[in-house]
């Protein structure tokens, strides 16, 4: 009795089935994780979470599932849907949701930097908050040096903050309000479309509205974008060129050694 050789054998097989997931989740990693990363890298970003929003990282979430499916060689045959699915379902992903991100990103930056800031949706959100923050502090600051003998005030170095009611405020404007103390925590700025008076750092303090430096600062985050968006063009023309040239015949290899028996002579 005499086996063929091992190398059309059973062990063959499962060996060569290994090669295949590694090599598929090698590629995975190769083309997909880097997006991932400029994503994130753009999406940490004070100015890109407030006017890009959070809604777009929701699709990411397909990226790990798209990620389990090279494991699935383990327990069924390579297939060339199984190797294109687990790369264009994260590809399409990152793009629509990096080109959602660039979309708000040079709209915001487009509005901020000109005179119908006031009057948009996108800064309608921080006016309003801002609005209702000057007119909290106005009343404390009033409050408080009614109250008060002298100059002793410390409303005027605490900031709106310290103001009675600022908690309830914060409960029903809580995004626009952190945005508006983190430009004033970055930038010599005050009030968002207009010149105001600073609330948070240095409050009462007159400066230059700070939405031409919020505007400066998507620059950034926008230049980013675009290079993702290219990237991810030039991952899928490589995911194509891979699918219909590479990918069959490997498959079609793998395929029919698995089929091969060890018959005995």
């Amino acid at each position: 009795m005499k086996f063929v050789e091992e190398s059309s054998g059973p062990r063959a097989s499962q060996r060569l089935q290994r090669h295949f997931l590694v090599g598929h989740a090698a590629l995975f990693g190769l083309l997909i994780w880097p997006a991932v990363a400029i994503f994130f890298a753009v999406a940490r970003g004070e100015d890109a979470r407030y006017f890009g929003g959070y809604i777009q990282l929701a699709l990411l979430l397909l990226v790990p599932l798209a990620c389990a499916l090279p494991f699935l060689h383990v327990c069924i045959r390579p297939q060339t849907w199984l190797v294109a699915g687990s790369l264009w379902i994260p590809i399409v992903a990152i793009w629509v949701a990096a080109f959602t991100y660039w979309l708000r990103f040079w709209l915001s930056i487009h509005v901020l930097s000109s005179s119908s800031c006031g009057e948009s949706s996108i800064s309608g959100g921080l006016e309003q908050a801002l609005v209702s923050a000057d007119t909290l502090y106005e009343t404390c600051r009033g409050a408080v040096r009614s109250s008060s003998t002298g100059h002793n005030s410390s409303l005027e170095v605490t900031g709106v903050k310290e103001c009675p009611g600022f908690d309830q405020l914060a409960s029903e404007q809580a995004a626009a309000l952190h945005f508006l103390e983190s430009l004033e925590m970055r930038y010599p700025c005050a009030g968002f479309c207009k010149d105001g008076r600073r609330l948070f750092e240095e409050p009462g303090r007159w400066a230059p509205a700070c939405a031409p430096m919020a505007a400066s600062a998507l620059q950034a985050p926008l230049r980013m974008t675009s290079a993702l968006l290219v990237y991810v063009l030039l991952a899928a023309a490589c995911v194509a060129t891979i699918q219909f040239t590479f990918v069959p015949p490997l498959v079609q290899r793998v395929e029919d050694t698995l089929l091969q028996r060890a018959p005995m002579v």
